[in-house]
């Protein structure tokens, strides 16, 4: 890149590149630039272990050793304050109260999963029509849904949202929280849902394994019979143990994904001077 150009000439002692998703080197000049211009001053922060295990592959391996994992975090303590109370969501977005509400945020998109979410919802819905589902975020493929929630009469059952603003604060309407991505690097929407204290199903793919430890429900991508009866799992379950799955993750959120841990691994990094303190993990 232009900066690891400049910084040859330059000379800066050290200097930090944070990567937040697969595809950033995919281009071969990007690859020519890290292979050129990368040199020991460099510092590459992947923000989940799944986006470092992918930096550590690139250029044969000549940056692994330089290579650190800092998950992306949020401010806990002021999230979980600005969260609606959950009957005062239910009322301003006019949701049915009586019923099992699925949510999921996100842009709706083919690689997000939304299409895969709304056919897994269907055979949900068949078994337990007191369910619904609640899709936050804008993209490509509402017209796609909106055609899947016509033709299988699911207009009472599904909310195509749209875009809000601050749509975190919504969350907390949500008895159970799906994301059913086809990729991802880390997802910050995930630790959203935690502040909430919702239970999770997700897939099983990029960051959202190591997001969720062994508190969440993963499913594989694309496979709609298996994110349909987690679904079901969830449904079924008793409100005393989706509110103890919900907790546990809650507790993961503020032990590894609160802003003050995360600004304590980055002030260890730089004055680490390339000592990894987190054993390259």
């Amino acid at each position: 890149s232009l900066v690891q150009k400049i910084n040859k000439l330059l000379k800066i002692e050290q200097c930090i590149y944070v990567s937040h998703n697969f595809n950033e080197f995919k281009k071969l000049p990007r690859r020519l630039a890290l292979s050129l211009f990368s040199d020991h001053y460099w510092q590459y922060v992947g923000i989940s272990k799944a986006i470092s295990k992918h930096l550590k592959t690139l250029n044969n391996g000549g940056i692994a050793e330089q290579v650190f994992t800092i998950e992306n975090a949020i401010d806990c303590e002021k999230t979980i304050s600005q969260l609606y109370p959950k009957q005062d969501v239910i009322k301003k977005l006019k949701l049915p109260s009586n019923k099992f509400i699925f949510g999921a945020v996100g842009r709706i998109t083919r690689s997000k999963g939304q299409y895969d979410l709304i056919q897994a919802f269907q055979l949900v819905h068949q078994v337990y029509p007191d369910s619904c589902l609640v899709l936050i975020g804008p993209g490509a493929d509402c017209e796609k849904i909106n055609h899947f929630i016509q033709e299988h009469q699911l207009n009472e059952s599904v909310f195509l949202l749209g875009f809000l603003a601050d749509a975190s604060r919504y969350m907390s309407a949500f008895d159970s929280f799906i994301l059913p991505s086809h990729k991802e690097g880390f997802s910050l929407v995930l630790i959203e849902a935690m502040a909430a204290r919702l239970p999770i199903i997700a897939t099983d793919t990029g960051g959202i394994p190591n997001v969720l430890g062994s508190e969440g429900s993963l499913v594989p991508v694309s496979d709609i019979d298996a994110l349909a009866s987690a679904m079901k799992a969830h449904k079924e379950m008793g409100a005393e143990q989706l509110d103890q799955i919900a907790e546990r993750l809650h507790r993961r959120l503020l032990s590894h994904f609160d802003i003050k841990t995360f600004r304590d691994k980055y002030r260890s990094l730089v004055y680490s001077k390339n000592i990894n303190p987190y054993n390259h993990r």
